[in-house]
């Protein structure tokens, strides 16, 4: 399927939902620098139910101190990726990256802990 492992059909229902991308390095944790992630997994959350989506593949933001960043074309791929998102949920990001996401209106929350224990404790 490209760039991403399809999962789950998104529910369409009128309860709202959050999509939300999480940076793990296995698919269990929030365990991963935003800076380090080589794909998203997305997560569509609504009070009591948790679906993973998808596995969304970006080339990393950062391969070290003095290359965070300097290409902005990496930060454009990355937010079309996560365009449809309504929150990230990384162990740590940068002081630029979060202030590109939260302008784009995206909630950025910096976590550690088991994925859906995390969605539910923070949006639930």
């Amino acid at each position: 399927m490209g760039l991403s492992e399809q999962k789950e059909s998104r529910d369409t229902s009128t309860e709202s939902t959050l999509i939300v991308a999480i940076t793990s390095k296995e698919g269990k944790l929030i365990d991963q620098h935003f800076g380090h992630a080589e794909f998203f997994t997305i997560y569509q959350a609504k009070k009591g139910s948790i679906k993973l989506l998808e596995r969304r593949a970006v080339s990393k933001y950062c391969f070290g101190s003095y290359e965070c960043g300097e290409q902005e074309n990496r930060m454009d791929v990355i937010l079309k990726s996560l365009n449809d998102c309504d929150a990230i949920l990384t162990l740590r990001i940068g002081y630029h990256p979060k202030k590109i996401l939260e302008a784009k209106g995206k909630k950025v929350i910096q976590t550690y802990g088991i994925i859906e224990e995390e969605i539910n404790k923070l949006f639930f």
